[in-house]
């Protein structure tokens, strides 16, 4: 449509003459004399962009449309040319007739967390349709409720097995699957959409979609529990699927074409498809204990598909879907509210606490929204050829590496003397050469291993609290709100990160941790890994007023007399001067420091000789010694204080 074209352009101007940009050569003779004109009226410099006057001028006023057979009455559908009458567009060809099937939308569903601003096209709600939310006070909770509605005893006891070969009625007006599909191929349906295995899947899950309602609303079981609710719901799964081209989340996921470890709303099926689900043990424990039963509906997130060949799709309907299933574990299964749409959740986020997460329960899929409380230097774990393990600080990594390479040196060197050269010199070209340098390599190698050392420091971490939570309402709710479960997470091989990219009091979002291997359920504080190429980590901002309420508090170093005000087994900083350092099984390092009353306290402070070295710092160093653990007041030796530096401790 031109004009409508140039109106939306250039607006609508009346009956002034609209103009248009014209770019590069026009082909045609008539558009080269019309752009000679205009560049002989116009002053517009040559080179310029230049403007020329279309062939035909708008009309000032669109007329209006007249049905096709008055035209020929009243003079109109005699083409462009002529002057007394007002063009008529042509009108577009009618799009295809579709079955006759209501087009229904759906409303926002309720979903874990708030999802950003953009919403899936099927949470669009339908005018005239409820929401669940909406009629909450209708549902029945209890069985004898729904007989006392008179909700049919078959609707009461329907299963997703009985479902399958259910009919209405009985006798010659029996309505079953097969009676489903002839009335979908005369409502129009084609008939390669309704295939007897696509009409009897489809026709299960509504059957029982129609009992579970019925059952729950059972003030409106007649209008939920009838032959025709069941072939409205087959009309509209045959019309999202084979019209609109929209495909429900576990056929995608079987299909090949959506990610399983999405956070998606299931009910044992999708509503529309069913897949096998494969549970670990704290699952299994929770539908042995019917904590977990059939038509419950559950978040998921981080599930992994298992059974598809190759690790692509198979059809939904095939035999081939069988044989798959859907892998559960309790860190990434939460329940999801009663009245939450089926399916995926796009841009949405599932997030756990650390007192929910399973030793057992395998990788968290859940988000961990946390505050670091602490953070550690960073460690080096070597593992030796007899299979030990030893644990340095920087410095004696270092230490450690540098004597490494001197080893292999010295024996290239020796080598070398034996009359192997390293730079291949001697007769026998370049081949002889670089086979007598990988022989060189080979016997350094066998006779200096390679280390076996990998990088990784920690975290102490709580859970942040969640906005909105109401504050403590009295003394014991602050108590327990103010010790909250904490988290002790490991950062595997840290490809760039280090300890300073987490500030202690800062807020994170951490997410693919998984439960370190080898504690006992309900240990304190969990351990949780962190592996830097699976694992990420993104930094949050944090309320001021919700941080108060987590139990971090700043660091602050101690001197030794102030000891005496701090309870047993807590992390605490010491400062103090030097007075001796004790290398005997144990290596102790003794730090005084003199209070107000001129007496002098002492910190004997134990520590491995093999993650710090054996230290040697002069009588009267300032030392700072970081989380390290005060054991107990030495009942031997007054004003003495025992304390105990690990592998997280640092020594500064």
């Amino acid at each position: 449509d031109v004009r409508s074209a140039r109106r939306a352009l250039m607006g609508d101007s009346g009956g002034r003459v609209a103009r248009r940009l014209t770019f590069g050569a026009r082909s045609s003779a008539n558009s080269n004399a019309d752009a000679g004109a205009d560049a002989a009226a116009s002053p517009a410099k040559a080179g310029a962009l230049t403007f020329r006057q279309p062939g035909l001028k708008r009309p000032g006023m669109r007329a209006a449309f007249t049905p096709p057979a008055k035209r020929t009455a009243t003079g109109q559908g005699q083409g462009l040319g002529s002057a007394a009458t007002t063009p008529v567009l042509a009108r577009s060809r009618p799009p295809p007739k579709l079955p006759p099937v209501t087009v229904r939308t759906r409303a926002p569903a309720p979903v874990l967390v708030p999802a950003p601003h953009h919403q899936n096209q099927q949470q669009q709600q339908q005018p005239g349709r409820l929401r669940l939310a909406d009629i909450a006070d209708e549902v029945a909770t209890t069985e004898a409720e729904a007989v006392q509605h008179g909700v049919p005893a078959d609707a009461l006891a329907m299963t997703a097995t009985a479902a399958a070969s259910y009919r209405f009625g009985s006798g010659a007006a029996a309505w079953g699957w097969g009676e489903a599909r002839q009335a979908l191929l005369a409502r129009g349906c084609s008939a390669a959409g309704v295939t007897e295995a696509w009409v009897r899947n489809h026709f299960r899950w509504s059957v029982w979609t129609a009992a579970s309602y019925a059952r729950r609303l059972s003030g409106r079981w007649r209008a939920l529990w009838s032959a025709e609710a069941v072939a409205g719901r087959l009309l509209r799964r045959y019309e999202r699927e084979h019209v609109r081209g929209e495909r429900p989340a576990l056929r995608r996921v079987l299909e090949g074409d959506a990610a399983a470890q999405q956070l998606m709303v299931l009910a044992v099926t999708d509503g529309w498809y069913g897949v096998a689900a494969t549970v670990d043990a704290v699952l299994a424990q929770a539908v042995r204990q019917g904590r977990l039963r059939a038509g419950d509906k559950i978040a998921c997130v981080g599930q992994q598909l298992r059974g598809a060949r190759g690790g692509g799709g198979v059809a939904a309907l095939s035999d081939e879907a069988g044989s798959v299933s859907l892998a559960l574990t309790a860190n990434g299964v939460r329940r999801a509210r009663w009245d939450a749409r089926l399916g995926f959740r796009r841009g949405a986020r599932m997030f756990m606490a650390l007192s929910a997460v399973h030793v057992l329960g395998g990788s968290v899929g859940a988000a961990l929204d946390v505050v670091v409380l602490r953070r550690y230097a960073a460690a080096f774990r070597e593992t030796l050829g007899d299979g030990s393990r030893v644990v340095r600080c920087e410095r004696e990594e270092l230490r450690a590496q540098d004597a490494f390479v001197q080893r292999r040196a010295a024996l290239a060197a020796s080598l070398q003397a034996e009359g192997v050269s390293l730079e291949g010199g001697g007769e026998g070209g370049s081949e002889c050469d670089e086979q007598r340098m990988l022989q060189l390599q080979q016997r350094v190698e066998a006779a200096v291993p390679a280390r076996q050392v990998c990088a990784y420091f920690r975290l102490l971490v709580c859970d942040y609290p969640a906005h909105g939570s109401p504050a403590p309402a009295s003394a014991a709710a602050a108590a327990a709100d103010a010790a909250p479960a904490t988290a002790l997470v490991t950062v595997w091989a840290p490809r760039g990160m280090c300890p300073a990219d987490f500030g202690e009091g800062r807020r994170f979002l951490l997410t693919g941790l998984a439960p370190a291997p080898h504690q006992r359920p309900g240990a304190v504080p969990l351990r949780l890994n962190f592996s830097a190429s699976g694992c990420a980590a993104r930094p949050m901002a944090a309320d001021a007023a919700l941080l108060d309420r987590t139990p971090y508090t700043a660091r602050a170093a101690l001197h030794v007399d102030e000891l005496r005000h701090v309870a047993a087994c807590q992390e605490v900083d010491v400062v103090g001067a030097v007075d001796a350092v004790e290398h005997a099984a144990r290596s102790v390092l003794r730090v005084v420091t003199v209070d107000e009353h001129a007496l002098e306290h002492t910190a004997r402070i134990e520590f491995d000789a093999a993650t710090f070295g054996r230290l040697a710092p002069p009588a009267g160093t300032r030392v700072t010694v970081r989380s390290c653990v005060l054991l107990a007041p030495s009942h031997t030796a007054p004003r003495t204080f025992l304390l105990r530096a690990d592998e997280h401790s640092e020594i500064v």
